[in-house]
C-alpha cells in the first residue's frame, strides 16, 4: 500500500496525541507471567489507528510497523499505560510514535516496556480526508493525571441492535475508575457500589469509546470526552484495610 512521502500539515495545526490506560489481566499474559508480545503489539496498534484516523479525519489501516522494541516485560496485573504521538501527516498517510510503559499501582513504580513506529493509511477507495478542525486536535480540558481508557467498538461489542452493549461500556469506566482510585490510595481496592450510570447516546462499530476518571484531586471533568457515559460510581479498599472507609449504620 502506497505511504505518502510529503507533509501536508499546516505549522499551526496541533497533531493528535492520546494517552490511555490498560490493565495486564491473566488471559493476556504468557507462561512467564507476563504480557504476551502480541497484545502489547495490539494496545499500541489500536491507539495507533486512533490517532491516526483523527489525524486523517477518515478510516486508517496499519500499513507498516518499524523499530518495535521490547526493552522490558510487564507483569500480570501492573498497569500499562500506552501514549501515541502523530508526528507527521501526509496526503494519505500518519506517522505515529507509541510507547508502552507498566506501573506498579501499589508502589508507583514506572518501568518503559515497547516502544514503534506505526504508519497509518487511508485506503484509495475512501473519500478524502476532511479539513482538518479543532476537534481533531489534543483534548486539552483534561489533565495528564485523568485516566482515560480509549478503546475501538467491534462486532464483538456490539448488542443485537448493533450498537455498543451496556457491558463492554461499564466495563471500561469500571477500569478507568479501579486504576484513578488505585493510583490515589496506593493500596488495593475493589469496586463497592456505583449509584447511577446514564446512557445518553448509542455508539456503533468502527468507531471509538474513551471514558476518563480523575485522579481525586486533580481538577478534571468527570465525563467521559465522548460524553456518551458517565460513571458515577466509586472505588474503595477492601473491608478491613487500613484505609477502608466506615460502613454507615
Amino acid at each position: 500500500m502506497p505511504v505518502a512521502s510529503s507533509s501536508t500539515v499546516p505549522a499551526a495545526v496541533v497533531l493528535p496525541t492520546l494517552r490511555t490506560v490498560d490493565m495486564v489481566w491473566p488471559d493476556q499474559s504468557n507462561h512467564h507471567g507476563t504480557l504476551f508480545g502480541g497484545a502489547a503489539v495490539a494496545m499500541l496498534d489500536r491507539l495507533a489507528y486512533i490517532v491516526g484516523t483523527r489525524a486523517l479525519a477518515a478510516p486508517a489501516v496499519t500499513a507498516s510497523i518499524t523499530e518495535l522494541a521490547f526493552a522490558h516485560p510487564a507483569p500480570a496485573g501492573q498497569l500499562v499505560e500506552a501514549h501515541a504521538r502523530v508526528t507527521d501527516v501526509g496526503e494519505r498517510s500518519a506517522w505515529i510514535e507509541a510507547e508502552l510503559i507498566s506501573e506498579d499501582l501499589l508502589s508507583g513504580q514506572r518501568t518503559h516496556c515497547v516502544s514503534g513506529r506505526f504508519v497509518m493509511v487511508r485506503p484509495a477507495s475512501s473519500p478524502p480526508a476532511a479539513a482538518r478542525t479543532p476537534a481533531h486536535e489534543t483534548r486539552a480540558d483534561v489533565p495528564a493525571q485523568a485516566c482515560t481508557v480509549a478503546d475501538i467498538v467491534f462486532p464483538g461489542h456490539v448488542n443485537h441492535r448493533g450498537i455498543l452493549h451496556g457491558g463492554p461500556a461499564m466495563a471500561w469506566m469500571s477500569k478507568a475508575g479501579f486504576v484513578a482510585a488505585t493510583r490515589h490510595s496506593r493500596r488495593s481496592v475493589v469496586m463497592a457500589g456505583c449509584e447511577r450510570v446514564d446512557f445518553d447516546a448509542s455508539m456503533r462499530p468502527r468507531t471509538w469509546a474513551t471514558s476518563s476518571k480523575p485522579t481525586p484531586g486533580c481538577n478534571a471533568p468527570d465525563d467521559a470526552p465522548s460524553r456518551c457515559k458517565r460513571n458515577c460510581g466509586s472505588n474503595r479498599p477492601p473491608a478491613g484495610s487500613r484505609n477502608a472507609a466506615p460502613r454507615q449504620r
